[in-house]
């Protein structure tokens, strides 16, 4: 991701859509991509995990799954608003402790991240302009999990982004929504061993969970 383009997102995704996203939040409780890719972890039964949640938003797949399913979790998001909501979530919680927050571009500061056992991008993959350097960047992690939710490449969503990219546009910022060919994304993480354990999602999402197959 370019830095203008990392610079627009933090912009994009401010204090209040990090407060509205909360409130949303605490009303509702997880939105059905999150809660799909939840369950989807949960039926693994993953235990003590380590989590690396990319694009974290305020928080809520990882506090989901710190209840029953990671030891720790890493949340690493490029909105500076959304990164505080989450330490103040996870303090409410009494999670602040098992939670490392860092504030960035993953693909930007993934050399610095510890080890982790499973990998989660809700609806994140669609804010790169380019899918291969992320993707790339998550298989290096060496997790054995990856969740992902990203946009249906289907006519209709491709309409609805293009009228949602219009709107960035007329407000002049510089931050786009992308759908990226779904065969070549799984290509990169076939590559590296993952296959497909379960699928699902909305009419605009589609949600997948990935498990590295351990070869010989």
């Amino acid at each position: 991701m370019s830095c203008c383009h990392c610079d627009a997102a933090d912009g994009v995704f401010g204090e209040r859509i990090a407060r509205r996203d909360l409130a949303r939040y605490r009303k509702r409780g997880p939105n059905a991509t999150t809660r799909w890719l939840i369950e989807a972890v949960r039926s693994q039964r993953v235990k003590a995990a380590q989590l690396l949640d990319i694009g974290s938003g305020i928080g809520v797949l990882s506090h989901e799954l710190l209840t029953d399913t990671a030891a720790h979790a890493t949340l690493v998001d490029e909105s500076s608003a959304y990164q505080a909501v989450a330490r103040d979530l996870a303090a409410e919680r009494g999670a602040a402790e098992r939670c490392t927050f860092v504030h960035g571009d993953f693909v930007r500061v993934t050399q610095a991240l510890p080890d982790v056992d499973l990998v989660t991008l809700d609806r994140v993959v669609c804010c790169y302009p380019e899918y291969s350097p992320l993707l790339s960047a998550v298989v290096d992690t060496g997790a054995r999990w990856c969740a992902l939710a990203y946009p249906r490449n289907g006519r209709h969503i491709r309409a609805m982004i293009s009228i949602l990219n219009l709107g960035f546009r007329l407000r002049r910022s510089d931050f786009r929504v992308f759908v990226h060919p779904e065969a070549r994304m799984l290509e990169i993480l076939e590559a590296a061993g993952f296959r497909n354990t379960s699928d699902g999602g909305t009419f605009v999402w589609r949600t997948r969970l990935l498990e590295r197959v351990q070869t010989a």
